[in-house]
């Protein structure tokens, strides 16, 4: 029975999320350190990487290379560099070593692209919120519905103040 919850635990993946362009250095490095520990493990991320809610995908996408470059020590940054990235608002699915890292890109963070997305139930379990601007309730509603019940959500030290208010009125 035990070999049965381990075999079945390295197949599903965990799920993590992350707003601003400085999430996915964040989460990337998260994997990096998980991948040492198990390697059987496997992460979905998603992640909108702008640092504001206007629709200038190129601006985000530039900054997001920007930020990757100081990692690209990283196998899984070098991995993601050498793909073609697209400044499109829209989904781009990047897989990263052997798939055990698949991506779902957003270069825009705006409630509207959110409300596109389907969430066929509440999934992520990490939250890394790494934007410098201040959401909107609605926007975090948005994001609370892609989120488990006792899902972790990490807000930079300079905004904790502001934000805490934000997504504990959104049920965080």
């Amino acid at each position: 029975m035990i070999a049965a919850n381990t075999a079945l635990q390295s197949h599903t993946p965990t799920y993590l999320g992350g707003c601003g362009t400085a999430a996915l250095p964040r989460l990337l490095q998260h994997c990096t350190k998980a991948l040492l520990h198990c390697p059987t493990t496997k992460f979905h991320l998603l992640v909108f990487a702008a640092d504001n809610t206007e629709n200038k995908a190129n601006t985000h996408l530039q900054t997001l290379l920007a930020r990757l470059q100081p990692l690209k020590h990283l196998p899984l940054v070098q991995t993601m560099l050498q793909q073609t990235l697209l400044p499109i608002e829209m989904c781009q699915r990047l897989l990263l070593d052997a798939g055990r890292v698949t991506i779902d890109l957003y270069l825009g963070c705006n409630k509207n692209l959110l409300k596109t997305i389907m969430a066929p139930c509440p999934w992520i379990t990490l939250w890394y919120w790494q934007a410098p601007f201040t959401p909107t309730t609605p926007f975090i509603w948005q994001l609370a519905r892609f989120s488990c019940d006792n899902c972790v959500i990490h807000l930079p030290d300079e905004q904790f103040a502001t934000l805490k208010p934000h997504f504990i009125t959104a049920g965080f």
